[in-house]
């Protein structure tokens, strides 16, 4: 379960303190979907990287897998994310200099899988990515639908409880966005994966279980 209790969060800058989450609370049940709805500059994306971990909050609390996200620092952090969490973000950000085979095996080797069985696992998500062929293709030989496909294939390699998808939809067109996120949805009813996203677009809070609407930071409606 994913639970965050009246987090709120600022930036500083030049210009003054720029509120960006107020008091936002709600709770995500185990293998269930959440889509984060608003506009640019809404929050959603601050709040994404809150509940990852990638920032921290000023007030309240945040608890994943019963871990306190908010409290965790340095090498619990990084080893609780490598080992819990996925990331899915908007560009895809595969790593130019490896193949799509090796982007995929990235959080394999990171979390020491061994090299038959990291093979298998590759395998397995390429062939349901429409990918299989593309294993030795470098990232800059993809279309920005394939890119997507493998950074999505990345993010659940090492069977994480909890995907975090940014716009993972932003830069494609629909037809594309659709079956990227049919597929998202699907795997992670599969495999009882939390998927919590932060997205401006309708087709994907029609896929999700629930969707929270932010506005200024807030939850509304």
């Amino acid at each position: 379960m994913i639970r965050v209790e009246n987090v709120g969060k600022s930036f500083i800058s030049p210009r003054g303190v720029t509120p960006v989450i107020a008091g936002v609370s709600f709770d995500l049940e185990t293998g269930k979907s959440l889509a984060l709805m608003g506009r640019s500059g809404s929050g959603k994306t601050t709040l994404l990287y809150l509940v990852g971990g990638l920032e921290r909050p000023d007030t309240g609390s945040i608890i994943c897998l019963d871990r306190p996200v908010h409290t965790l620092t340095g090498r619990a952090l990084s080893r609780f994310l490598r080992e819990h969490v996925g990331f899915l973000f908007q560009f895809g950000n595969l790593l130019s200099c490896l193949t799509v085979a090796e982007n995929v095996a990235f959080p394999l080797r990171l979390n020491n899988v061994g090299p038959a069985e990291c093979a298998r696992r590759v395998g397995e998500l390429l062939e349901r990515i429409g990918l299989a062929g593309a294993a030795r293709a470098l990232p800059r030989e993809l279309s920005g639908g394939e890119t997507q496909r493998v950074a999505f294939a990345r993010s659940i390699a090492h069977r994480p409880q909890i995907l975090l998808a940014d716009e993972p939809t932003a830069s494609l067109d629909s037809a594309t966005a659709r079956n990227l996120m049919d597929l998202m949805f699907r795997v992670g009813r599969e495999e009882g994966r939390t998927t919590l996203t932060a997205t401006h677009d309708p087709e994907v809070t029609a896929l999700a279980d629930r969707t929270l609407r932010l506005e200024d930071g807030r939850i509304v409606g």
